[in-house]
């Protein structure tokens, strides 16, 4: 029975037998019933109430009856009851339930003008407990909690307590039961949190309709009431004083214990101090100072200086206000520009040593303004200069400690109390910095976090891992003394709390990167002391940063300003301020750093077994980084003796490099025997066989056909094996000979030779290592790789090069630990294989014919590019499902980025759009084919198109269509396309071979694609193939059939009867290819926009659509990069579809950094810059695979099966005429700038005897020799100039008609003098009678006749 009703039937039930003690115990045990039913917090503090029950309860037993049993019954009852502890559970939600009761109460019995809740404080506690179930299933919990945790709302532990309930309503009530003892100002925060969640929910707990606009108007007020009362309380007006705003910030945080805005308190002083000021970009206030010196306790937070200055250690910042503080002794003026000029410069300590007096004029005097730089203050600078070079370092070698590994957990690691000196390295070997204060109070937890902050952007922007160290005092260079400092668990949870807020902060938007990189405090324990030692490692891992460098608001507290902070390059690297004016400038070197973050990261990260690794070494040495040894450089083989070595059985059957040595220009092989080359050719004429005898005095050997030369005898011919001394004087010339051609035909830095070391010749020298002397020191330096098995067989050759090339170059040029089956496989897996399928030709019978490798092979059909009859089928059927997939989306996306359409775009049938005119190209071809009026022997099918606009691609896809079976051969034609620009003899001879092939006595027409051929080519094409016709043909029957693709410009239309593709996409096409957009853009492994080829057709080439695109494209290409694109934009829009050879870039994208970027940065960083070229080991990687994203957009590669054929360009002509345009008016350069810019180039690479050089030369005198067609009924008539010339004729508006004509001289007289090219010199004379300077083109004609005088030059 419930006890008030129980006492309320005892006193109405039996009034006048109660006696009058009897009544005060009822009503006393119906007071305390109430007492403990409206307990607010459901619980008790003390046992005063039930043992008072108790007391009155045995009371009334003996007031009720005499009977003294009866009381002690009930004592024993209420002993049992309480030694079995029953208490009676109150949930959370009753709780909530009572409390919200006690402020209904305690508000409904305020009277008259009493006001219990004058501030609305009550009003909010109601509404929390009213609407608990609302706030728990109207929002997420936990994140409402994380806000009031960041907002200081609640504390950590209460967070803890609330996440360990397991729903939100527990969440909830937890929260709310806490909340409700909590001050308005705690009860606001909430409030305005809750608001950023739930406004309808926030207006409930308020209980009101102002959008929280009395909430926000209270927290002001409260904080700034507090503020200024705090500032009266701790500051005092003083001129001539000054006070830091962080200290500020941070007293008064402290005090209200509440996170505060500063420009808050920058408005609270100035009210408060009317004499305080604080400037722009200043870091005090001036006119303030301290009340007492109790008030700066906790807020120091400068370094302080110990009597031993360490001037080499010091900071970039503090070291130029050593400088300038110095220099100011001498005069006062100079502080100013001095401090500035060591930050704006980014000038350590370190660097400033070196610094010459030369360059202390130059980069001083910037700053100095009307104040000289004499020999006084140069004097002055040089004794600074002393003190750094003079710091001596103490030696420590018998007390040396090991720090903890670099980002691994300190786990029960103590540190002794001795010095240590860390070890200096690439990016990933750590930095070391140490702090240390002398006063314990002085790392407040904001000391710590500030300089960790800096720490973690500097480590970020120099990509630079690091550990800084508190409690280890920095000494003399560079070397720290562990020293300690008290911490306990209360200061490291507020110094991780201060960490987080000040990342937060000051990185911002940033913050997630920073808080990547940054790992746990880490806290050592000092031996025999109860002092620790923190430390915290930052690893900026390159998927975590960008290449861009990273700027915040710094410091945490106090007024912030964008600064910037990076690590220099070199191993023992400072901290470097950068300005804000040179972040951009700084971040293109750093962008490199990055780049050689990544490389280092991919040799560190590697897991699995040493084979593993060996195979990943041996594949980069190989390829530079590409995927193909082949695609970026000309490989030579050095194949050493195998004959007599004690495992020659073995090597013999297991050695198949088979692929490798089919790659290679040239093997040298210095062994007699044939075996190996037998089994390399497998009975096909592969190789021009040579010996050394033969090259000593001719060495003929030629670029388009490989050589293998038998360097020291030949057991087919009956030539002996000589000793090293014999083989001196009889053979090594010839050999010299070999390498000195292929040195002259291969571009410097693109030969890759091959050393391939069987055995050790039993420690003595042999031809090989002479060999490998002559190509490491002088024909080949830098570009060779020996590979052996064991280690022991190159000892010797590598003791014998290390002298002469270094330690370093040479352990970076060998490879052993593989065996020779693992190497074969290795070698042959990064050279392309040629397709191992039988090639299908339709024949005139119906039937098809089959050609096999070795049949292609030895016909030589290196001219032509030979179209199966189920081309593609067979190599498919031979790939895994994952190879299938992974062809159809290489393929495609290298085609959709501009590269040449293949035939395997043609098989997978949704990569190519079949264009309008297709089936209209197809009927007049149909029309030809089976015309029945023998008239022509050759019918020539022209297909017209804009550059760019897919001429090519519709001229293979009609190839495609042609010769494809389908089951029905006798439907099928024999198809091929010509490869080279140029048309030889030798490619009607291979013509006439593939006609013949394996065909009956009248082989069915065959059909040529001769795309983007010359107008001689072109004409010796007809001109050949009738003569052939006329000999071979059948009488009345049709011979071949042509396909010309022909490029006209884009000021070209349609002419009578002929079709032109143009730059304007039909609806039917605009339609597949909005189709394919959006198919692509479902796909989770491509980027659509990065597809600009494909882009700029879907847009069918909008101008305005690729001036956009160029805009935001050429942010990302760096300064060097824009130098390579003002040629190939140049070459691309006057001459298109001609591949630019890569190696003529190799000078201007190499390693070596430029003179233009070196003088762009900041004097230290500049310093540092020679450390970028050591951080690259010698990898021999080109250029390519250091491209910027933003580069690698606009150009293509166009590969081609001879390697002196392949190059880059601009994907199309009207992108390139985009880009050209761009740099005119971003680098402020005119066309004569650009073509002169060229000019230089071709100067240079003039000089070079390679056949990828010359063909660069030839590229570029075609710019002022190719003429365009005019649309004539003849069809013979040409402009008069190229366009190039005719462009530069009329480029400006405002120029003359003479100026217009000296610029065309100028450039035309300079291509002619560093070229020789007698038909520029013709061009150049021509332009001159076309002005009418007779005398000056009678020059022109002497010397371009000088050049050719057996040619007709001029008509």
């Amino acid at each position: 029975m419930d006890v008030s009703v129980l006492t309320v039937l005892i006193l109405n039930t039996f009034p006048t037998q109660l006696t009058k003690e009897a009544k005060r115990l009822v009503t006393a045990l119906r007071e305390n019933r109430n007492k403990l039913a409206h307990s607010v917090k459901a619980e008790l503090d003390d046992a005063v109430l039930f043992k008072d029950s108790f007391q009155n309860i045995v009371g009334l037993a003996k007031e009720v009856t005499n009977i003294k049993e009866y009381a002690f019954a009930l004592i024993k009852c209420i002993n049992e009851l309480k030694n079995r502890e029953l208490v009676n559970c109150c949930s959370n939600i009753e709780r909530v339930k009572i409390n919200n009761e006690y402020f209904l109460i305690k508000l409904v019995e305020s009277q008259g003008s009493e006001r219990v809740d004058a501030d609305g404080t009550i009003q909010m506690k109601i509404g929390l407990t009213k609407w608990v179930r609302q706030l728990s299933r109207g929002l997420d919990v936990g994140i409402f909690i994380r806000m009031l945790k960041n907002e200081e709302v609640i504390n950590d532990t209460m967070k803890r307590k609330i996440e360990q309930e397991y729903t939100y309503e527990e969440q909830m009530r937890v929260l709310i039961l806490h909340m409700i003892n909590e001050t308005k100002f705690n009860l606001c925060k909430m409030c305005r949190c809750l608001r950023n969640l739930s406004p309808q929910l926030a207006d409930l707990i308020e209980d009101t309709n102002t959008d929280g606009n009395e909430v926000e108007k209270y927290l002001q007020q409260y904080e700034e009431e507090n503020v200024i009362r705090i500032l009266k309380e701790t500051f005092t007006e003083a001129t001539g004083n000054s006070v830091l705003t962080d200290q500020i910030h941070i007293c008064l945080e402290k005090r209200m214990d509440v996170t505060l805005d500063f420009k808050m308190i920058s408005n609270c002083v100035l009210k408060c101090f009317t004499t305080a000021r604080h400037l722009e970009n200043d870091d005090s206030f001036a006119g303030l100072t301290w009340k007492t010196e109790e008030c700066k306790v906790g807020t120091m937070i400068q370094r302080e200086t110990t009597k031993e200055t360490n001037i080499s250690g010091m900071p970039c910042e503090e070291f130029a206000n050593f400088v300038a503080e110095t220099l100011s002794k001498v005069s006062l003026s100079l502080y100013e520009p001095f401090k500035k000029a060591f930050i704006d410069e980014s000038i350590s300590p370190r660097a400033f040593v070196d610094m010459t007096k030369e360059e202390m004029k130059d980069t001083f005097e910037l700053y100095l303004g009307h104040i000289k730089f004499g020999i006084g203050l140069r004097k002055e600078l040089f004794s600074i200069q002393r003190q750094i070079t003079n710091e001596k370092d103490t030696n420590h070698s018998e007390n040396i400690g090991s720090l903890r590994p670099f980002d691994t957990s300190c786990g029960k690691l103590t540190y002794r109390k001795c010095h240590f000196r860390p070890m200096t390295g690439n990016l990933l070997i750590p930095k070391h910095e140490f702090r240390w204060l002398s006063t314990n109070n002085m790392y407040s937890p904001y000391y710590v976090a500030k300089e960790i902050v800096r720490f973690i952007l500097a480590c970020i922007n120099g990509r630079k891992n690091g550990t800084i160290h508190f409690g280890i005092k920095p000494t003399l260079c560079q070397t720290g003394l562990v020293v300690g400092l008290v911490a306990n668990d209360k200061y490291i949870d507020r110094l991780n709390h201060e960490i987080a807020t000040s990342v937060e902060a000051c990185f911002k938007e940033h913050s997630s990167i920073a808080f990547r990189c940054l790992r746990p405090l880490q806290i050592v324990p000092v031996e025999d002391d109860d002092q620790v030692v923190i430390e915290a490692d930052v690893c900026p891992y390159s998927q975590h940063i960008g290449p861009k460098l990273l700027t915040i608001d710094f410091p945490p507290k106090g007024f912030q300003h964008r600064q910037c902070f990076v690590y220099d390059i070199k191993p023992d690297c400072q901290i470097l301020p950068i300005a804000p004016s040179k972040v951009q400038q700084v971040e293109e070197m750093y962008s490199k750093v990055l780049k050689e973050r990544v490389v280092m990261e991919e040799e560190n990260d590697r897991k699995g077994d040493n084979q593993i690794v060996l195979k990943k070494d041996l594949v980069k040495m190989l390829t530079g980084g590409n995927k193909y040894i082949t695609d970026e450089f000309i490989p030579i083989i050095v194949s050493g003796k195998i004959t007599g070595s004690p495992n020659e059985n073995y090597l013999k059957n297991i050695v198949d490099m088979t692929r490798a040595f089919t790659s290679a220009k040239l093997v040298l092989d210095c062994d007699s025997s044939v075996q190996l080359r037998n089994k390399v050719e497998d009975d096909k004429m592969l190789y021009t066989v040579k010996t050394a005898e033969d090259l000593i005095h001719q060495a003929d050997i030629s670029h388009t056909s490989p050589t293998w030369v038998y360097c020291n005898g030949n057991e087919e011919l009956s030539k002996e094996t000589m000793a090293l001394e014999d083989w001196l004087e009889a053979r090594s010339d010839g050999v010299q000979n070999a390498l000195d051609v292929m040195k002259k035909l291969i571009p410097k830095t693109r030969a890759k030779v091959v050393f391939l070391m069987f055995q050790d010749n039993e420690g003595r020298r042999d031809p090989l290592h002479e060999i490998a002397r002559m190509a490491f020191v002088s024909s080949f330096r830098n570009q060779c790789i020996v590979i052996a098995e064991d280690k022991d067989v190159v000892a010797n050759l590598k003791k014998e090069l290390m002298d002469t090339i270094g330690a370093n170059k040479i352990e970076k040029s060998f490879h052993t630990g593989l065996s020779w089956d693992q190497i074969s496989n290795v070698m042959n897996s990064v050279c392309r294989r040629n397709p191992d399928v039988v090639c299908k030709l339709p024949r005139c019978d119906g039937h098809y014919a089959e050609m096999t490798n070795m049949e292609r092979e030895e016909l030589k059909f290196t001219e032509l590019d030979i179209l199966g009859g189920e081309e593609c089928f067979e190599q498919e059927i031979k790939m895994s499902d994952h190879e299938r997939k992974a062809n159809r989306n290489d393929t495609q996306e290298r085609f959709y980025r501009g590269g040449e359409v293949t035939w395997w775009n043609f098989y997978y049938k949704s990569h190519v759009a079949k264009r309008d005119l297709f089936d209209r190209h197809k009927t007049e071809i149909n029309d030809k084919l089976l015309g029945n009026k023998g008239e022509a022997l050759i019918e020539i099918h022209d297909i017209e198109h804009h550059p760019g606009a897919g001429g090519s691609t519709l001229g293979r896809h009609l190839l495609w269509y042609y010769s494809q079976f389908k089951q029905t051969p006798e439907k099928a034609y024999r198809c091929c396309a010509i490869r080279n620009t140029s048309i030889t003899e030798e490619t009607i001879n291979q013509i006439d071979r593939f006609r013949n092939f394996k065909d009956g006595e009248c082989p069915k027409p065959l059909i040529i694609l001769a795309d983007n051929k010359s107008e001689d080519s072109i004409i010796l094409l007809k001109t050949k193939l009738h003569e052939l016709a006329y000999k071979t043909g059948s009488p009345g029957r049709l011979f071949c059939l042509i396909i010309i693709v022909g490029r006209m410009p884009i000021t070209h239309d349609e002419t009578e009867g002929k079709l032109l593709l143009k730059h304007k996409l039909s609806t039917t096409e605009q339609n597949w290819f909005e189709s394919k957009h959006k198919e692509m853009e479902q796909l989770d492994n491509i980027d659509v926009k990065t597809l600009l080829a494909f882009n700029c057709m879907r847009k069918s080439f909008d101008s305005s659509y690729m001036k956009k695109t160029i805009d935001e494209i050429m942010k990302g290409v760096s300064k060097r990069e824009v130098n390579v694109l003002k040629s190939l934009a140049l070459i691309s829009s006057f001459e298109s579809d001609h591949p630019v050879p890569e190696n003529v870039f190799d000078y201007m994208m190499n390693d070596q950094i430029d003179l233009e970027m070196r003088l762009r940065q900041p004097w230290g960083i500049a310093h540092s810059i020679p450390e970028l070229q050591n951080l690259r080991q010698l990898r021999n990687e080109t250029w390519n695979m250091y491209m910027s994203d933003a580069m690698s957009l606009l150009i293509t590669k166009k590969e081609d099966c001879d390697f002196y054929n392949s190059g880059v360009c601009l994907i199309s002509q009207m992108l390139a005429k985009t880009v050209l345009e761009y740099i005119k008016v971003h680098e402020n350069l005119t066309l004569e700038n650009i073509v002169n810019s060229l000019l230089d180039l071709v100067e240079q690479q003039h000089k070079e005897s390679n056949p990828m050089s010359k063909r660069f030369v030839k590229i570029v005198c075609s710019l002022f020799k190719t003429r365009q067609l005019l649309e004539s009924e003849r069809g013979d008539l040409k402009e008069k100039f190229s366009d190039l010339v005719l462009e530069l004729d009329h480029e400006e508006e405002n120029d003359t008609e003479q100026e217009n004509s000296h610029r065309v001289l100028r450039v035309m007289q300079r291509c002619f003098t560093i070229t020789d090219d007698a038909m520029v010199g013709q061009q150049l004379a021509r332009f001159n009678i076309h002005i009418r300077e007779f005398t000056d083109a009678i020059s022109a004609i002497k010397l371009s006749l000088e050049k050719r005088p057996n040619r007709f030059l001029f008509a």
